[in-house]
């Protein structure tokens, strides 16, 4: 065939007659079927046909339904009452088709802890994987005895249960503290295997409760050879406690130590000091020490355990037992750092140590408490020659715990320690001791003018408040005019230094009787500028109400200087007055006001902490010229809506959260900085904390930790301006809410101490046990985790 030919296919249907006769045409094949079919074949043929028709249908309708089946849940999303919404959920699962809607179900009925549902998830374990998981998962959320009755199931189903489910199924029995013995097979290998651990709400006192000393005390677990098994093994016997799990322990902290190379594990050695240290048993503290004697290497990490997990009575007890200097120090470290006041009588003990850092960390400590028995010791120790660390350490302290009968010693101190007369001054203010004047008096000519004036203030002493109000006032014949220190007159220099000081001492003496000579500073328009801010902040510290009312007016005045106008911003916000609240609430809101007067009335109503001032502040937010004002406010000292309403803005406002965050990160000046005893006794401070409480927990795209983290670093350094607060009065106001009876200023508290961080108090308050036991240990966990 030539390649013409091929081009005409046509002429191969020609030649080529077996292609029709083996393909042949539609009209001549329906032809033959006629021909060949029987009636019966054609009814099964039409049976068959109809059988597809309707699996077509089925499965269009099943995809149908599998596509919606979702759609259920969208009704129960907006329903705001739980019950209601609880309810739906069972319907829902109860005639549930899909396993996916049935987990769905079931994980939102075990979120809320619907016992109602407890029937119905029982009766969901009969089908294996998610669905058997998730309703195992919802029992154990609910718990005992709500969940009690699903522990024969859950015994039924355990044999049938495949791997990864058998996890959650053996931990709900946990939780349900089931006492089978083919449970408790279950419960040692999946917790031997190390599955355990990674499940939700995993808890090792669990572990200890079900398990008990005997079985946790196994060769099995306390040397397995999975690392993380023996250190949760560790864990659940230092939850048991006491002297029963003190053998086990020693025994696993011999067997580690044992190991050798990367087969030792630090966490183990950590878990096992951890948990000797805190039974307080002589035989846990051989154990111990024996293995911080012949293995030196490991006493910080020994030490670390110990302060995470040991409480002060129980470092004490084993002081009582280390004869090893480094080890005896830093037992003494960790009592100190624990702030416990149980400690108080075991810290005086060792006010005899031959050890002079140990003696001077105890006298230090109880000067701290107020213990006026260390007294004695600090004036030993000042003077020590090769520590002026302690030397100046000892001398602050003595402010703490001074009384008349150390004023002829404080006053020799003036001599042989003139470089450090600052901390001297205020501990002979603090004498208490009028006759202590006439040390103080003279050193107000001096460099330490500041600590002198203030020091006298402590007094209270009337003669000295005579002199040092004579000079709040500018010489008349004399030019002090400066708005900065570069045009400040070197000829005035000791005049200013006398001044500072006495102004400052007005705020500290607390009289009213100063403000109108403070307000003559503060209108000097031929006067130092750091005098006339500081003149006016003493008038907010000492000022009353209807005089804090008069600087309002002042502010208002258009007559007055736009200087003195400015400088009298500073009393606003020093101490709160409730009942000028509502003239400040109209400063925030109007967009006529001066910047800084409105800022500063925004602070004065966040330090208030006055929940009458909510509405308002809410109603303010929604003002755009004075939402960041009233921000302020919120952030300091607003109500929960408040601090919501807040918290969707900000996620809307994005100048606003950088202004904001800039405020309150600022450290240039005190804004944010207060904290004083007012703070504690109005409870003003549980709405500060609250408030960033709140927005640290943010939305669920954003979170705002910056005011929380400020008010932590407030309360661990406190605040030494008029009124303020030492760290100590303000960790005793705390430990006062933690034992209290408010459930919301408990865990407030309890998370404070978390982020200080003050472990040694949570610890106190887990041996403690009850309400306050529970929230710290909460707390604790937390931490390890």
């Amino acid at each position: 065939m030539s390649d013409a030919d091929l081009d005409d296919l046509s002429a191969l249907d020609a030649q080529a007659p077996l292609g029709g006769e083996i393909l042949g045409n539609d009209a001549q094949t329906l032809k033959q079927i006629r021909r060949r079919s029987s009636p019966i074949t054609k009814v099964v043929g039409l049976v068959i046909v109809l059988g597809m028709v309707g699996m077509g249908i089925w499965a269009y309708l099943h995809n149908k339904a599998y596509d919606a089946r979702m759609d259920v849940f969208a009704p129960i999303a907006d329903m705001e009452s739980a019950e209601q919404r609880d309810a739906a959920l069972r319907e829902v699962l109860a005639n549930a088709e899909f396993k996916d809607v049935r987990e769905r179900a079931i994980m939102n009925l075990g979120h809320d802890e619907d016992t109602a549902a407890v029937p119905l998830l029982i009766e969901n374990l009969q089908y294996e994987g998610t669905v058997r998981r998730s309703a195992a998962w919802a029992l154990a959320r609910i718990g005992s005895p709500d969940a009690d009755q699903a522990e024969a199931r859950l015994l039924e189903v355990l044999p049938e249960t495949g791997d990864i489910d058998r996890n959650q199924v053996v931990w709900t029995l946990a939780v349900l503290g089931a006492q089978d013995q083919a449970f408790i097979d279950a419960l040692i290998d999946r917790f031997s295997e190390g599955h355990l651990q990674e499940l939700d709400g995993f808890d090792d006192r669990i572990i200890t409760r079900v398990l008990g000393i005997e079985r946790l005390s196994s060769e099995q677990l306390t040397n397995h050879e999975i690392e993380g098994v023996r250190v949760l093994t560790a864990h659940a016997l230092s939850e048991a406690g006491g002297e029963p799990v003190v053998a086990p322990l020693s025994r696993m902290l011999t067997q580690e130590l044992a190991r050798e190379g990367d087969a030792q594990s630090a966490e183990v050695i950590r878990a096992t000091a951890a948990g000797l240290g805190r039974t307080g048993s002589p035989n846990a503290a051989e154990a111990l020490f024996a293995m911080l004697s012949s293995h030196e290497a490991m006493n910080d990490t020994v030490m670390d355990a110990l302060k995470k997990s040991t409480a002060a009575t129980e470092l004490i007890a084993l002081l009582g037992r280390a004869t090893n200097d480094t080890v005896r120090r830093d037992l003494t470290r960790l009592i100190v750092d624990s702030h416990d006041r149980r400690s108080i009588e075991g810290l005086t003990a060792l006010l005899t140590d031959t050890n002079v850092e140990i003696k001077g960390m105890a006298a230090l400590a109880l000067a701290e408490f107020g213990e006026r028995s260390a007294a004695p010791v600090l004036l030993e120790l000042t003077a020590v020659e090769d520590d002026d660390d302690l030397v100046s350490s000892s001398l602050e302290h003595l402010r703490y715990v001074a009384s008349p009968e150390i004023t002829a010693q404080l006053a020799g101190l003036l001599e042989t320690h003139a470089f450090r007369k600052s901390a001297i001054l205020l501990a002979l203010g603090a004498t208490g001791d009028p006759g202590a004047a006439r040390y103080i008096e003279p050193e107000l000519a001096g460099h330490d003018a500041n600590s002198a004036a203030r020091a006298l203030a402590d007094l209270d002493h009337d003669g000295a408040f005579r002199t040092l109000l004579a000079k709040v006032v500018r010489p008349s014949d004399t030019d002090m005019t400066a708005f900065n220190a570069a045009q400040r007159s070197l000829v005035n220099e000791e005049l200013l230094a006398l001044r500072r000081a006495a102004i400052m001492a007005m705020g500290y003496y607390g009289r009213v009787d100063a403000v109108e000579n403070l307000m003559e500073v503060v209108e000097d328009e031929n006067d130092d500028y750091e005098l006339r801010a500081k003149a006016a902040a003493a008038i907010g510290q000492v000022g009353t109400a209807e005089q804090i009312a008069t600087v309002l007016n002042k502010i208002n005045d258009a007559t007055l200087s736009e200087a003195a106008r400015r400088y009298y911003v500073q009393a606003l916000w020093q101490r709160p007055h409730r009942e000028l609240n509502a003239q400040l609430l109209d400063l925030v809101g109007n967009a006529a006001t001066d910047v800084d007067v409105r800022r500063a009335a925004a602070l004065a109503l966040g330090y208030a902490g006055d929940e009458g001032n909510d509405a308002r502040l809410m109603s303010l937010l929604d003002d755009e010229g004075a939402r960041r004002h009233a921000a302020f406010a919120v952030v300091l000292g607003g109500g929960e809506e408040a601090v919501r309403k807040l918290v969707g803005i900000l996620a809307e406002d994005r100048d606003l959260r950088e202004i904001l965050q800039g405020y309150v990160e600022n450290n240039e000046n005190d804004w944010f900085n207060l904290l004083t005893t007012h703070h504690f006794e109005s409870g003003a401070i549980w709405r500060r904390l609250r408030a960033g409480q709140i927005l640290r927990e943010g939305d669920a795209d954003l979170s705002y930790s910056y005011s929380w983290l400020k008010t932590i670093a407030c309360l661990r350094t406190g605040w030494n301006g008029v009124g303020g607060i030492r760290p100590q009065d303000a960790r005793d106001k705390l430990w006062e809410a933690l034992e209290g009876e408010d459930i919301g200023r408990r865990e407030l508290a309890a998370s404070v101490f978390g982020d200080l961080p003050e472990l040694g108090l949570l610890l106190r308050a887990r041996d403690e046990g009850g309400e306050m036991g529970e929230v710290a240990r909460s707390v604790l966990d937390r931490g390890r985790r």
